[in-house]
């Protein structure tokens, strides 16, 4: 049986797998999980709207220009940092956040991705938003794949705040591993109830890592006298065709052993197993 590991990219943070992909013969390493602090993505990794000028880039949402009080990111306490009394405002300056180009057929909608530079266990975001309404908040594992839902806020309108605003901190469940965190756009608000035009003014975006585990999960694969293979795991086994394939879980949710008999599929499938 080959075995070969991937290194996951260098990074600040102390390296904790947590989960194992494994396949007959491919064992592959998770990327880094970190836990108990104010993430800033890297960078903007997609989006179907538009800046509004130069000087309102999508750059604006992760480079803390759109913020009173700043933080090391990957350092910063997110619940000292976020804490009330004494919360960081946001700028309401224009030239300090992203704002998208004009929309008159409202609502607005649209989505932006951020990229957090490797896969975190991401449990909370903050977010300055003075126009944002009805958004959602999705994980990937990568670019074009299947995103997952972790929640759906209304938020303030903080349009008419001349100088400062405050911040809006919201929990997102499940926290998982995820690489891309997909901001989901529904509907904005307008600076009249009249008005029938709207934009995306946000002033910037972080986000909050749970504590992830310091041993992944166990994974072990065995092929018995008989022919059968015996799947030995811990957390959640999953499987897929090919490595790069989305990752589901194997049917039936088994615990602890999973059999694949002798006369099964002769496909070669990969293992992975995760915390939940």
């Amino acid at each position: 049986m080959m075995v070969s590991n991937q290194l996951p990219s260098r990074s600040r943070f102390p390296r904790t797998p947590a989960v194992i992909h494994f396949a007959f013969a491919l064992l592959l390493l998770p990327l880094p999980l970190l836990g108990g602090v104010t993430l800033s993505p890297v960078a903007i990794a997609g989006s179907d709207l538009e800046e509004y000028s130069p000087s309102t880039p999508f750059t604006n949402m992760i480079n803390q220009s759109g913020i009173a009080t700043p933080f090391v990111s990957g350092e910063t306490d997110f619940d000292t940092h976020f804490a009330t009394p004494g919360e960081p405002f946001g700028n309401a300056n224009y030239q300090n956040n992203w704002q998208s180009q004009a929309d008159f057929d409202l609502p607005l909608t649209g989505y932006v991705d951020f990229d957090l530079g490797a896969a975190y266990r991401v449990d909370q975001i903050a977010i300055w938003s003075l126009s944002l309404r009805d958004i959602r908040i999705e994980l990937l594992d990568e670019l074009g794949g299947v995103p997952r839902a972790v929640g759906a806020f209304t938020l303030t309108n903080q349009l008419n705040f001349p100088f400062s605003y405050r911040v809006e901190v919201h929990a997102l469940t499940p926290s998982a591993p995820a690489r891309y965190v997909r901001l989901n756009i529904d509907s904005v608000h307008t600076y009249s109830p009249t008005d029938t035009f709207g934009y995306a003014i946000i002033g910037e975006v972080a986000f909050s890592v749970e504590p992830a585990a310091s041993e992944p999960p166990p994974l072990r694969i065995d092929r018995n006298a008989d022919g059968d293979v015996t799947v030995t795991f811990g957390g959640i086994l999953e499987s897929a065709s090919a490595a790069n394939d989305d990752f589901t879980p194997v049917s039936g949710a088994p615990q602890g052993t999973y059999t694949i008999p002798a006369n099964g599929p002769s496909t070669q499938r990969y293992f992975r197993a995760r915390l939940d």
